[in-house]
């Protein structure tokens, strides 16, 4: 049975949601398990970085580079959370976070 072009793009988003959703919840993982500068995994609510996740994913799907994403996770750390936080760290989440994806997509 031969789908309609409706059928198609229902198929292609219902696809493409599912993907974000999974790259979302790959970053939120890393961010829970590697970053967590106040170190809350412990004690917090798992959602504590889902906000931070969010933003970070979008960030990647506009194929910023590690460096941007870095420099976001620093911003957050220093201006949102009120923690002196490391560049050279935020770079090696942000490293890991951008190799993750490459495993996963190749």
């Amino acid at each position: 049975m031969a789908r309609g072009k409706g059928g198609r793009k229902k198929l292609i988003r219902n696809e493409l949601e599912e993907m974000h959703h999974g790259l979302n919840q790959l970053i939120d993982e890393i961010l829970w398990t590697d970053w967590d500068p106040i170190g809350i995994k412990d004690v917090a609510p798992r959602d504590e970085y889902q906000a931070c996740a969010t933003g970070i994913c979008s960030r990647v799907l506009q194929n910023r580079s590690a460096n941007h994403i870095a420099n976001k996770l620093y911003e957050s750390e220093n201006e949102i959370m009120g923690v002196n936080g490391s560049k050279e760290y935020c770079l090696a989440v942000a490293n890991k976070i951008m190799n993750e994806i490459k495993l996963r997509i190749a």
